[in-house]
């Protein structure tokens, strides 16, 4: 991608391909434009550029041609899909790309404005195809689904790949309607957190549906992997992305939800620990409440313990971890003991699982750890 300088470019492109290289992500899929090469004309000015453009999860690899000694007159494209505006006539641009007709290399805009309709048009000629080349099944599938209140036409993008041969394949790449803004853990909000969902079509009728869940890499670091998510099958024979798209949003509003309640049990489970242990309290998360450690004694003996509270918080027990202040092991580490048998119920409130770890600990840890630190302590 040419993000760094655009050195040796034709003063004319220069500032054509900087607002590209400067657009916002484009698409369903809102991914940026890449410049993935140039290549120089008789070794001296860039005339010709290799364009990446997301669209339905596919990569569609673009060449764009300019004229050095007639910047007035607008680029050439050459696709990827060689059956794409192949041999237009000036009524056909016109009316699609309207931009390149009427072609202004003085504004800088006009390069980007150019490759947004293209891309529109794209999206118009894989609807024809899908519409002339699949069954009356996916052009069901597809203007049900635009039709949809809760689905909007600009979020979704299909694409026939190998039309008219046994392996051919129709992929409907949907943005879901999500608010992801009320999960926690979050510093900062971004308009670009997303759930997308891609439908395979493919097979004798085009009964073969192989569904995939796509999150943004901040929605995934919270929801955890896409992998691991296990998302509702696509209902055989009879069913509809009508229906499934809604029953993958509520699926995903579910797991907000658990989310959100275990964020707050943590919560309730560190401010319990410190209103409780308050004198005691050497450093906790107060961002996503998944840690806290307090140092206390007894009968001289200090020690320090470890809570970590899981993301599966209540159903999941904490983790409690004890560490001497000051015995170390052979290998020069503080000494520590996991502690697991102390009394815990998912319905007990935080304070009541805090004093029960706690009250575990004075009656059943400390005297044992003690004990073993001081033999296996190497100095």
């Amino acid at each position: 991608m040419l993000n760094q300088n655009c050195q040796g470019l034709d003063p004319f492109v220069t500032p054509l391909i900087n607002r590209v290289n400067k657009s916002e992500k484009i698409g369903a899929c809102r991914r940026p434009l890449k410049i993935h090469s140039m290549n120089s004309k008789n070794g001296k000015l860039f005339d010709c550029i290799d364009l990446e453009v997301p669209y339905a999860d596919q990569t569609l690899k673009w060449t764009i041609f300019f004229d050095s000694e007639c910047p007035e007159l607008g680029p050439d494209f050459v696709f990827n899909d060689e059956n794409f505006l192949a041999d237009p006539d000036i009524e056909t641009l016109m009316r699609c790309v309207p931009s390149l007709a009427n072609w202004n290399y003085l504004d800088s805009n006009s390069l980007l404005t150019v490759l947004k309709e293209l891309l529109a048009h794209y999206k118009d000629y894989q609807i024809d195809l899908l519409k002339s080349h699949a069954s009356e099944k996916l052009r069901f599938e597809y203007e049900s689904l635009i039709k949809n209140e809760n689905v909007c036409a600009d979020d979704v993008e299909v694409i026939l790949l190998n039309p008219g041969t046994k392996t051919a394949e129709a992929k409907f790449f949907i943005r879901l309607e999500m608010d992801f803004s009320k999960l926690p853990q979050r510093m900062k909000y971004s308009a670009n957190d997303a759930a997308m969902l891609m439908i395979s079509f493919s097979g004798r009728d085009w009964y073969n549906v192989v569904p995939q869940l796509f999150l943004t890499k901040s929605v995934e670091e919270i929801f955890g992997s896409q992998e691991h998510l296990q998302i509702p099958p696509f209902p055989p024979s009879d069913g509809l992305l009508i229906d499934y798209v809604p029953r993958i949003v509520q699926f995903l509003e579910e797991k907000m939800e658990n989310i959100l309640l275990c964020f707050t049990k943590k919560k309730d489970f560190i401010s319990s620990l410190l209103v409780l242990l308050r004198g005691c309290v050497m450093e906790y998360d107060a961002a996503e409440f998944n840690r806290a450690t307090v140092l206390v004694e007894k009968k001289d003996f200090h020690f320090f313990i470890h809570f970590r509270v899981p993301a599966g918080f209540p159903r999941e027990r904490p983790e409690v971890v004890l560490q001497s202040a000051y015995h170390m092991d052979q290998t020069g580490h503080l000494i520590t003991h996991n502690v697991n048998k102390f009394l815990f119920n998912i319905q007990m409130e935080p304070l009541q699982m805090i004093q029960a770890i706690m009250s575990h600990i004075e009656e059943n840890e400390v005297d044992c750890f003690q004990s073993y630190c001081t033999r296996k302590n190497r100095f």
